[in-house]
């Protein structure tokens, strides 16, 4: 077993440049649209009756 020193401490003020929420915020529409085109095709499909609803249930 080895026996390693403690990292000092940043001392570094976080940026505040918005970069964290910009990237929050793409992050999130990115979801809600991949939620609802994930939605249209699952319905689209069972429309068609190309996929039956209770397979997925």
């Amino acid at each position: 077993m080895k026996v390693v020193e403690r990292l000092p401490m940043s001392t570094q003020v976080p940026t505040t440049d918005g970069k964290n929420l910009s990237t929050l915020f793409f992050g999130f529409l990115g979801g809600l649209s991949g939620s609802l085109i994930g939605t249209a095709l699952i319905f689209y499909l069972s429309a068609k009756e190309f996929i039956d609803f209770k397979l997925l249930f």
